[in-house]
């Protein structure tokens, strides 16, 4: 039989046939395997998501009213977002890993750094900010390093 001016016999298009059901159903394979992957890391980015948001429940996206125990219970909730981050960080690779991680790292810091006293300070006398490196306990700066940890979490 003539394919395309070759000349093949019954034999050689027997193996053809072969070869290319095996080479399509190795890139099967791969299109499962990829789609799998990134169905599951949606589905761990979802709870990840929805533990984060549990955590800070009160606190993010804004606290309406700040109280005395809002300093503890910010600083209490960093090894809990330590473990979930952990959690979530097993399903990333490469640099968007260390990326997350920095980005916790980040977060963690700022919590372990806010200060109340500088916060309310700030809040009596704002034209006398502190210089001196405390973090300032707000919305804004709370909301940034929970928005780019939850940025790592975004459906794809």
């Amino acid at each position: 039989m003539s394919i395309f001016g070759l000349n093949l016999s019954t034999t050689d298009l027997w193996l053809l046939g072969v070869c290319g059901t095996l080479v399509m159903a190795w890139v099967g394979f791969l299109l499962t395997s990829t789609l799998n992957k990134r169905s599951r890391l949606n589905q761990v980015a979802d709870l990840f998501r929805s533990k984060i948001l549990f955590e800070l429940e009160g606190f993010y996206p804004t606290i309406h009213s700040r109280t005395e125990t809002d300093y503890s219970k910010i600083t209490e909730t960093i090894p809990r977002v330590e473990r979930v981050a952990a959690e979530f960080g097993y399903c990333l690779g490469g640099t968007t890993k260390r990326k997350f991680d920095q980005a916790t790292r980040n977060y963690c810091e700022y919590c372990k750094g806010i200060s109340k006293t500088h916060d309310m300070s700030d809040a009596l006398y704002p034209s006398m900010k502190t210089t001196d490196g405390g973090e300032i306990f707000n919305d804004e700066n709370l909301s940034k390093h929970v928005d780019h940890l939850l940025s790592f979490a975004r459906p794809k």
